[in-house]
């Protein structure tokens, strides 16, 4: 199995961290979980400028191999003027608390240290999810000195690839965790005379479970929704000021946001709920709202609360309902995988008057088109969401009822 290196990263890790936007954060904690997947921060930062400029220098050091003494060679002299290295006082923007931290080494090591292992190990991960047949997966710890007593009894732990257990269990578990995982397919495990882990067993005694910081799944991050919608909400107020330069900024932030979404994630979720219906993750995110359909909606009195567009369980098992089957109007589950390039490519959308929905048209069997419905500002227990209600084929002379239909595009 290949070993860990910051020199060689694999080009999802690449593509992982650039995706990122920046986010300025006074504490680790404020931004948890699946944000983290989204956005890149480092805790007392509070300048934009600053963070893009460590960011900047991290994609280079991953793209270059740059090791740890040059990046931080480098990166200080825009430190030190930027008054963000040595003693250093920094105001959280949003409660005016004031602290007085130390930036050298041991800061900036971390920062390098953990912001390139979970880079690498999310293009690690998503390499392995696209190995059919790597399906074994076997916990590494480092087995050193310093390797905490909680990893190490997790050390040659075989589970598959779906077990929950790597939910939030992936490492790095910790701060400074450097433990690992190795993908074996079926022949590779029986040679090795290696025993799987069933998914009911409960992690050996002496591990109490990741670090909070690091409880959350590396392969499959979230869309970090909530800061997107704060994010897309923050550039809606800008359009009040009626400017060419509001504009700008609003059609750029919707852009901003459609730049790091993954439609692997869309596809493994299908999977993953599919394969079972109770699966913890109840809705992924299937596309964005573009700015001409945002511009048509305000026209028609409906302002979007948010930027995405959700296909939850409910609204999956409705458009793979046995009577749509039975009646030949169902989708398939691989058109339906499709939802984010139709969305995101559609020449053909409609405006259902009486629904006051959204309807995403595309394709052609026989004499039936495809649909996709999402009612925008639809209230869930998680909040407003512009979600998928509807799928199915249709008859596609229905789209000519000028008088329950206006084209949007």
């Amino acid at each position: 199995m290949s070993g860990f290196s910051f020199t060689q990263p694999p080009e999802d890790a690449l593509d992982y961290f650039k995706a990122k936007g920046q986010d300025l954060t006074f504490h680790y904690d404020e931004m948890m979980h699946d944000a983290h997947h989204r956005t890149f921060t480092v805790a007392k930062i509070t300048r934009l400028d600053l963070l893009a400029d460590v960011q900047q220098s991290l994609t280079e050091a991953m793209e270059n191999g740059i090791p740890y003494e040059q990046w931080e060679r480098e990166l200080r002299p825009t430190l030190v003027e930027k008054g963000w290295y040595g003693t250093t006082e920094v105001t959280d923007e949003t409660t005016g608390e004031v602290a007085e931290i130390y930036v050298g080494a041991r800061r900036l090591k971390h920062i390098y240290l953990t912001n390139m292992r979970v880079s690498y190990n999310v293009g690690r991960y998503r390499q392995f999810e696209e190995m059919p047949d790597a399906v074994y997966w076997r916990y590494v710890s480092a087995l050193k000195e310093t390797t905490r007593a909680s990893h190490r009894v997790l050390h040659g732990i075989v589970r598959e690839k779906g077990d929950p257990f790597w939910q939030k269990n992936l490492p790095p578990n910790d701060h400074g965790c450097i433990c690992k995982v190795q993908a074996y397919n079926q022949e590779q495990l029986e040679a090795k005379g290696w025993k799987v882990t069933s998914a009911d067993t409960p992690p050996p005694f002496g591990y109490n479970g990741a670090h909070p910081d690091w409880a959350y799944d590396l392969r499959h991050g979230g869309a970090a929704a909530q800061l997107e919608t704060e994010y897309f909400k923050k550039a809606k107020k800008l359009l009040a000021t009626d400017t060419e330069l509001a504009r700008t900024a609003f059609e750029t932030a919707l852009s901003d946001l459609k730049k790091g979404y993954r439609k692997e994630d869309f596809t493994w979720w299908m999977d993953a709920v599919s394969n079972d219906i109770k699966h913890p993750q109840n809705e992924a995110i299937a596309g964005y709202i573009s700015t001409d359909i945002y511009d048509f909606l305000v026209k028609h009195g409906i302002t979007a609360e948010e930027p995405h567009i959700w296909l939850n369980k409910h609204g999956l098992t409705h458009i793979l309902r046995q009577t749509k089957q039975d009646a030949e109007i169902a989708l398939t589950p691989e058109e339906i995988k499709m939802f984010p390039d139709i969305i995101t490519g559609s020449e053909s959308v409609l405006f259902d008057k009486d629904k006051k929905n959204i309807l995403y048209t595309f394709g052609s069997d026989s004499d039936k088109d495809s649909k996709i419905a999402v009612e925008v500002n639809y209230k869930t227990d998680k909040g407003t969401r512009n979600v998928i209600v509807s799928g199915g084929k249709v008859v596609a002379s229905e789209f000519e009822n000028k008088g329950r239909y206006e084209r949007i595009k």
